[in-house]
């Protein structure tokens, strides 16, 4: 169902959350307008994975309200070990993949396209490594070739999980100031993230995914060393 406020992007009412005949999440209410940084914390097995994947729609809601916005477009970015390193294709290739939808499908690109593939990988400074084959780069590299890939579609809402896990310090300081400038730039943001006090001043709104719920809490405590502490165990 198609929302009426032009602001929000995708809106959940008492959703619940999961898969057929197992709820993992239950009585979610949660809005994501344009332009927002959630940054969405939680345990491995809390339902954060179970989350993005019904923002992304691979889920259906199993009961409740969802409504989403004519002009949503949606760009994710899974870890870099989603990703099988041994599957035989180049940086440029993987970028690629993310025209593949709708009138882009895989045979049917345009000069344009290629253009838009070029810029992806302009704009995460990845143009220099358009020929490598995507398993002989760093960690940083491949989250910057999953992270062109999501731009390529020209995404309004970007869904990202862990998209500094498995790199350096340096690469991940890059990466969230790349964020920081498509955030700047109005793009909005949900991250998936095990670090939060690398969000703190970042992420507008912040979330505890735990005990099958969703909880909206205050980002200043969330997201600083003692929230964490308090609420990952």
């Amino acid at each position: 169902m198609p929302t009426s406020d032009p602001r929000v992007l995708i809106s959940l009412r008492r959703a619940a959350l999961g898969y057929a005949g197992a709820r993992v999440l239950d009585g979610v209410d949660l809005v994501l307008r344009r332009g927002e940084f959630l940054a969405v914390v939680g345990d491995n097995g809390s339902g954060k994975s179970t989350l993005l994947r019904s923002l992304l729609g691979v889920l259906p809601v199993l009961a409740g309200e969802e409504s989403r916005s004519p002009d949503l477009r949606l760009g994710y970015v899974p870890q870099q070990l989603a990703l099988d390193p041994r599957f035989p294709v180049c940086a440029e290739e993987v970028v690629r993949m993310g025209l593949w939808r709708g009138r882009r499908a895989l045979g049917r690109e345009s000069a344009e396209d290629r253009r838009a593939v070029q810029r992806a990988l302009e704009r995460v400074g990845m143009q220099g490594h358009s020929g490598d084959g995507f398993g002989t780069l760093s960690g940083g590299q491949k989250q910057r070739v999953l992270l062109a890939r999501a731009l390529v579609s020209e995404a309004n809402l970007l869904l990202l999980d862990e998209p500094t896990s498995g790199v350096d310090a340096r690469a991940a300081a890059s990466i969230h100031q790349l964020l920081d400038e498509l955030h700047a730039e109005g793009v909005a943001l949900v991250l998936v993230t095990h670090h939060p006090v690398h969000l703190q001043g970042r992420a507008s709104r912040s979330c505890l995914v735990a005990d099958g719920a969703v909880r909206f809490l205050d980002p200043a405590a969330l997201l600083s060393a003692a929230g964490a502490a308090e609420f990952l165990g």
